[in-house]
C-alpha cells in the first residue's frame, strides 16, 4: 500500500515522536519491547551475530575513518578520560535553521574531521556493523538475535551512543532521500533516527529549495503526515479533508491540528511530505506536457492591471477603480471576499503590500489619476466574520499627489517609492509620507520597479531601454545596463535581474556585475510582465502575444507555454508557492496550480 506516512514505502509498525525542529537534535528513544534486532521494519535480520572482538574491530575501523578514534582503536572500549570513546568538546557549531546553517552555541561531537570515502560505503558499513555482513552470511539459514544479544548490542559499541551523537554522524551524510533510505534499513532504531525532521530539512535546503519567511520563522515539525495519499504525482486528500487544502491548515489529525506545545502561530509541517511535494512540484514544472487547469477568479468589471499575493490571499486592482481581495481557501474561491470601490478617480495600475505574519500592515496603490494611495490593512478581521464585506479590512491613511500617471510602486521598511510617466522615481518617507529624494536619470517613463532581497536597493526599467539599480538611502546609481527597445517590466531575485521589453525578449542579467547572462527568445509581441523562481530554475513571462511562457534559467530553452486559454492579454504575473497568478484584460484573474491540493504548496518560496 502506498502509505504517505512512510517515505520509504514500507509498512509502518509505529511512529517516532519528533514534534518540533530543535536547535540541537532531539533524542529519539529506541522502541522498547523489541525481542529482535530488525534490518527492516517487520523483518528479522538474516545475519548471524558478531562477536564482541569482531564488532570492536569494525567499529574502530568505522570511527577511525571519521577521525573518532580514542587511542584504543575502537569506541567500544572507552578511554579513562572519555566515557563515550569519542573526542567531545565545546565549540561553535552550525545549527540548522530553515534558512540554512547559522552559528550557535551547543555541545557537539566533532564528527566532520577526517571524513573520507563514499556515503554508500558508510551506510553499508554501519549496516554491516549492526547486522553483520550480508556477503558472508549468504547461504546460511536466517537466525534471529536473542533478547540478551540485542541488549548486549545496545549496551556496547555504536548502539551504546546516545541518539544525539548518532544523529550528528548521520548529518554528515550527503543530504539525499536515497541516503536516508539506506540508513532506515540498518535497524529499527536507525529507521526511527532517519525520520528526524532535521535530516529531512537538510535534504530540502540542500536541494536548493526554500520556504516563505513565515514558515521559516514559525514552522514546527509534525509526527504524522496530512490525511491523504499519493497517487503518482497527485495528492488525494481523504474525504474528511477534501475541503482543507491549505498548507497552513491541512493537518487535522484528529480534532486539533496542533500537537502538544505548538502555538496558534505555528505552521505544522510533516517534512517527508513537504519534500515529496516540492519534488513533485519540480517534476510538474519540468514536464513539457503538463499544463495546469486555471481557476478563474471573477468580480472585476473591467481590465485587471495588477495583483499582490499574500499567503492564501490575493489583492487585485482594476480599471474599474476598485480593490478586491480573494481568499483561495474559501469554499467559493471564484469570488472575492472583500471589495472597496472607487479608491481612486482613475484606474488602479499598480500595487504593493507589506504585511506581517498576522496580515497587518500597509497597501500602496498607484493610479492614472496621478496619485499614490496608502492604506492600512488588517486581514485578521476577515477571520470568522459572518459579513466580511462589512468589515474595514482596508482603511485610507494618506494620499500622495504626483506629477504624472503612476506606473509602479514599491514598499520598503523605511520608504514608499513610486515611478511614473514623468521619467522620475520618487522616494517618500514611510513615516511622514514626505518626499525624501527624487531619482533622476531615465529619459523615458519608468514602467517597472523591483526591490532587492535586503530591501535597501531598487531595480528600475524604463522606456528608454535601460535598467538601473539605485541605492535608496543615497539615491545613487549603483549599476545600469540594457540595450534595445523600451523595457516594460523588471524583476529582481537574488543576484538575478530579469527584464521584459518591446523587442519581444526576456533577458537575464547579473545584478552584481551587470553582465548579460541569457536571452530568451520566442515571444511575438512586447513582454508585459516577468516573474522568476530561482529555486525551481524557471522564469515566466507574459506577452501581448497572449502567451505565458516558462523558460529554463540555465539553458534559456522554452519549457512550455503554460496557458492553454490565449484569448486575453495578461498584464501582471505573480508567483505564490506552486501557483502562477495572472491578471488579465478580460476582467478575470487566472490561478494556475502546478499540483492541485499539493500539500504545503503555499509554503514554497520563489
Amino acid at each position: 500500500m502506498n502509505d504517505p506516512s512512510n517515505p520509504f514505502h514500507v509498512s509502518t509498525l509505529s511512529s517516532t515522536s519528533t514534534s518540533t525542529i530543535p536547535n540541537s537534535a532531539k533524542s529519539l528513544e529506541p522502541k522498547s519491547g523489541q525481542n529482535q534486532l530488525l534490518s527492516k521494519v517487520g523483518q528479522a535480520s538474516s545475519s548471524t551475530p558478531r562477536t564482541e572482538a569482531n564488532n570492536r574491530r569494525r567499529f574502530g575501523g568505522l570511527f577511525a575513518s571519521f577521525g573518532l578514534g580514542n587511542g584504543t582503536g575502537s569506541p567500544l572500549r572507552p578511554s579513562a578520560t572519555d566515557q563515550l570513546g569519542t573526542p567531545i568538546h565545546k565549540h561553535q557549531t552550525p545549527v540548522r535553521r530553515l534558512d540554512g546553517y547559522e552559528e550557535g552555541n551547543q555541545d557537539d561531537v566533532n564528527v566532520s574531521a577526517g571524513i573520507s570515502g563514499g556515503v554508500l560505503s558508510f551506510a553499508e558499513r554501519m549496516k554491516e556493523l549492526t547486522l553483520g555482513s550480508p556477503a558472508k552470511s549468504k547461504g546460511k539459514a536466517r537466525e534471529e538475535f536473542s533478547k540478551d544479544q540485542v541488549n548486549n548490542s545496545l549496551d556496547t559499541g555504536l548502539m551504546s551512543l546516545p541518539d544525539e551523537l548518532l544523529l550528528h554522524i548521520l548529518i554528515q551524510l550527503p543530504p539525499t532521500i536515497f541516503q536516508l533510505h539506506l540508513v532506515s534499513l540498518i535497524s529499527t532504531r536507525f529507521f526511527d533516527l532517519s525520520r528526524t525532521p532535521i535530516l529531512w530539512l537538510k535534504v530540502f535546503c540542500e536541494a536548493g529549495f526554500d520556504l516563505i519567511d513565515n514558515a521559516q520563522r514559525n514552522g514546527e515539525a509534525l509526527e504524522h503526515p496530512p490525511n491523504g495519499e499519493w497517487k503518482g504525482k497527485k495528492w488525494v486528500p481523504h474525504p474528511a479533508d477534501q475541503a482543507v487544502v491549505s498548507c497552513q491548515a491541512e493537518e487535522p489529525l484528529s480534532i486539533n491540528m496542533y500537537e502538544d506545545g505548538m502555538s496558534e502561530e505555528s505552521i505544522p509541517i510533516h517534512y517527508p511530505t513537504l519534500i515529496r511535494s516540492r519534488f513533485t512540484f519540480q517534476k510538474l514544472i519540468e514536464d513539457p506536457d503538463y499544463l495546469p487547469i486555471p481557476r478563474v477568479l471573477t468580480g472585476h468589471r473591467e481590465v485587471v492591471y495588477c495583483l499582490a499575493p499574500f499567503n492564501n490571499f490575493i489583492f487585485t486592482g482594476s480599471r474599474d477603480r476598485s480593490i478586491r481581495i480573494y481568499d483561495l481557501l474559501q469554499a467559493d474561491k471564484e469570488k472575492s471576499v472583500w471589495v472597496k470601490e472607487d479608491i481612486h478617480e482613475g484606474s488602479v495600475l499598480c500595487m504593493d503590500i507589506d504585511l506581517d505574519d498576522t496580515g497587518k500592515g500597509i497597501l500602496v496603490t498607484g493610479s492614472s489619476d496621478t496619485t499614490v494611495g496608502i492604506w492600512k490593512v488588517d486581514l485578521s478581521l476577515l477571520a470568522g466574520s459572518a459579513s466580511p464585506m462589512a468589515t474595514e479590512v482596508i482603511t485610507k491613511i494618506a494620499t500622495i499627489q504626483c506629477k504624472s500617471t503612476v506606473l509602479s510602486v514599491i514598499v520598503s521598511p523605511n520608504y514608499i517609492v513610486s515611478a511614473g510617466k514623468d521619467n522620475v522615481i520618487n522616494v517618500y518617507s514611510r513615516d511622514t509620507f514626505e518626499i525624501s529624494r527624487s531619482l533622476i536619470g531615465h529619459s523615458q517613463p519608468v514602467n517597472s520597479l523591483s526591490m532587492s532581497s535586503d530591501k535597501s536597493k531598487i531595480l528600475s526599467g524604463s522606456g528608454d531601454g535601460t535598467w538601473r539599480i539605485w541605492d535608496l538611502e543615497s539615491g545613487s546609481v549603483i549599476r545600469e545596463g540594457g540595450e534595445g527597445r523600451g523595457i516594460a517590466c523588471v524583476e529582481w531575485s537574488g543576484d538575478h535581474a530579469v527584464t521584459g521589453s518591446g523587442d519581444n525578449l526576456v533577458k537575464l542579467y547579473s545584478a552584481s556585475s551587470g553582465d548579460l547572462l541569457n536571452t530568451f527568445e520566442g515571444h511575438q509581441e512586447l513582454v508585459r510582465s516577468v516573474t522568476v523562481n530561482m529555486s525551481a530554475g524557471v522564469i515566466l513571462s507574459a506577452s501581448y502575444d497572449k502567451t505565458i511562457r516558462m523558460w529554463n534559467v540555465k539553458t534559456g530553452d522554452l519549457i512550455k507555454i503554460v496557458n492553454e486559454d490565449r484569448s486575453s492579454l495578461v498584464f501582471n504575473l505573480k508567483l505564490l508557492g506552486n501557483k502562477v497568478i495572472a491578471a488579465r484584460q478580460d476582467n478575470s484573474i487566472h490561478v494556475l496550480s502546478f499540483g492541485e491540493n499539493l500539500p504545503y504548496g503555499d509554503l514554497f518560496a520563489c
